[in-house]
């Protein structure tokens, strides 16, 4: 009787204890789990079969954990998969095939962990992602190919990292009606070729009315007529007259 309701169970919450590593397969009785928090504990490392068998899985929460290491091929299985969260985490990197087989991620929470790379196309499998949460983290340079394949994203949140360059094409692939959000770097200009790649409306967050670290050089104006013809969110301070 309790294999059976096992097999049955929609929901688990083991957030708040010791858990620090996550056995293979640990899950595969669980056939028609669809939410599963093991949020706040101590583990370090996913490893590639730590998943196996949540066919039905829709909610991944892995938030305020110690994670730094995510091995290729942990999430295979996940392909029903709609939102995963590695919030508050100690990941250094992402990188290509990391995500495999989240075809079905909308939301991906990748938020105040330590991430300073990001390969390219790393994200180039998550066909479905609508929004994707970078900040707070250590990225200095944001790479053409770094955002590969996310030709449905709406929200791009990668404020409040050491972002003092963004190449020319990095946004180039996004659809219109999307929100980018850069506010707290350490950019001082922006290419007028990147905004005139951005297609269709955008609403672009370069800087907050208070506290900004983004220092903007207002010698060069020409970059900012480019910003006449898109929605930003505030007014942008200048570093030298």
């Amino acid at each position: 009787m309790f294999s059976q309701a096992w097999n049955l169970l929609s929901g688990c919450a083991w957030g708040g204890n010791k858990i620090s590593f996550l056995h293979g397969r640990a899950f595969k009785d669980l056939k028609s789990l669809t939410r599963l928090h093991i949020d706040c504990s101590k583990i370090s490392v996913v490893t590639n079969q730590a998943f196996s068998g949540l066919k039905a899985l829709e909610n991944l929460h892995l938030k305020s954990n110690q994670i730094a290491s995510v091995q290729l091929g942990s999430f295979v299985e996940l392909n029903a998969l709609e939102v995963l969260s590695f919030s508050f985490n100690c990941l250094l990197n992402i990188k290509y095939g990391m995500l495999s087989g989240l075809k079905s991620l909308s939301l991906l929470f990748l938020d105040n962990n330590r991430i300073s790379t990001i390969e390219a196309d790393a994200f180039s499998e998550l066909s479905s992602l609508t929004d994707l949460h970078l900040c707070f983290n250590y990225i200095k340079i944001l790479q053409t190919g770094m955002f590969g394949g996310l030709h449905h994203l709406r929200r791009l949140l990668i404020h409040s990292n050491q972002i003092s360059c963004v190449e020319v094409g990095v946004f180039q692939m996004f659809p219109p009606h999307r929100a980018i959000e850069l506010h707290n770097n350490s950019l001082t200009t922006i290419n007028p070729e990147l905004l005139k790649q951005m297609k269709g409306p955008t609403y672009l967050s370069l800087s907050l009315p208070s506290g900004d670290t983004n220092k903007w050089n207002c010698n060069s104006l020409c970059w900012l007529k480019q910003l006449e013809k898109m929605k930003q969110s505030n007014a942008n301070t200048c570093s030298k007259p």
